[in-house]
């Protein structure tokens, strides 16, 4: 470049004018200070007033232009992929969009100053171009990238999402409840105690009103049955140890569900010790094997 007189380096920029990278005499993958610094050298060579060169000036607005472009990292990235065309259709607001502003082409309508919270957060910033005459708003460019920010939020997310759902499922359910066998479909056992025959809240509806509590190996588990049930179990001693056991292996069931629920939580907080619950679901396994 310092060794090209006026109607050299004129003459070099208008054989050029079609590649702002030459114009500019960088390569594509120069950086933005490599730009700014390559523009400052060529603006003062092209001047008008320091090159007398009759076309001069227009070679000074190449340059211009040719930084204008380069040194805006969106401008710079539509160039690189469709020239200058494709440049000069950005910078219009071109491109095909539906006639009446509906969704679907490369622009969407927003009135001027609103942005949606969570594509300013996970998208960044988009670049904004005035609408065509009779539109309200401007538009913003739908080819948006993706916020790095976001990126490292999806694994934190996933995790709490999980926990919620794991503490949900599992801590918060009555062992009561079909999964664990107490009130069922109504099937017997081998030693004709119903699965529907006990509860561990009252159901009055189903008669089931009658508190008892267990003793089979020491542990102490409240439950209700029924009337009926209750009086079998008075009167027959096989009964009466089925009955138990089913309870305390519902129990025993119930309160693994929430060891499990409780030590999941306890390690997303890095705690390492166990749950309390856990100890008490250890004393009903050991007993029940």
């Amino acid at each position: 470049m310092n060794a090209m007189n006026d109607t050299e380096i004129v003459q070099y920029v208008l054989r050029n004018k079609s590649n702002f990278y030459k114009i500019l005499m960088v390569e594509q993958l120069a950086t933005s200070d490599q730009i700014k610094i390559a523009y400052k050298k060529m603006a003062l060579k092209c001047h008008p007033d320091k090159n007398k060169h009759p076309q001069a000036a227009e070679a000074f607005k190449l340059v211009g232009s040719a930084n204008a472009t380069l040194s805006d990292a969106t401008k710079r990235r539509i160039y690189d992929r469709h020239g200058e065309a494709g440049v000069q259709r950005h910078e219009s607001g071109g491109g095909r969009r539906p006639a009446n502003g509906a969704a679907g082409g490369p622009y969407r309508r927003r009135p001027p100053g609103q942005r949606d919270f969570f594509e300013e957060f996970f998208f960044g910033p988009a670049q904004a171009r005035a609408g065509p005459p009779g539109h309200n708003g401007n538009y913003y460019q739908a080819d948006i990238n993706v916020n790095p920010h976001m990126l490292l939020l999806i694994p934190i997310i996933l995790f709490v999402i999980m926990a919620m759902l794991l503490s949900s499922t599992f801590t918060d359910t009555d062992a009561s409840s079909a999964m664990f066998g107490a009130s069922g479909a109504g099937g017997r056992g081998k030693s004709g105690v119903s699965s529907a025959a006990f509860s561990f809240t009252p159901s009055p509806d189903e008669g089931i009103v009658v508190p008892r509590t267990t003793s089979l190996y020491g542990l102490r588990v409240q439950f209700y049955t029924t009337r009926r049930m209750s009086e079998m179990m008075d009167r027959r001693r096989d009964i009466y140890l089925s009955m138990e056991k089913k309870v305390l292996e519902g129990q025993r069931d119930y309160l693994g569900r929430r060891c499990e629920a409780e030590a999941f939580k306890f390690r997303s907080r890095g705690r390492k010790e166990d749950p309390p619950v856990c100890g008490e679901y250890q004393q009903f396994r050991r007993a029940l094997g």
